[in-house]
């Protein structure tokens, strides 16, 4: 896995969100508790996740981990 790691406070949510993608929902959860956790952000809020059935991404959200095939749906519906 290649992560960035990004400082919360230079980042302007206005902008967008980061997004990365992993290939288990395992590791989807597991790397959104601890970027939470390390940039000492809450997880469903500004840091969010989304997975087949699970979907935590708050209004507040710059970065939002997610498992390859939601990335590839939303890359789908935004082509159209």
């Amino acid at each position: 896995m290649e992560f960035c790691c990004v400082k919360h406070s230079d980042y302007n949510a206005t902008k967008g969100i980061i997004g990365i993608s992993q290939s288990h929902h395992v590791a989807v959860l597991a790397t959104a508790k601890r970027v939470a956790y390390e940039l000492g952000l809450r997880l469903g809020k500004e840091v969010g996740f989304q997975v087949r059935h699970d979907k935590r991404v708050g209004s507040s959200c710059s970065i939002k981990f997610m498992t390859d095939g939601i990335l590839l749906r939303e890359t789908q519906v935004f082509n159209r």
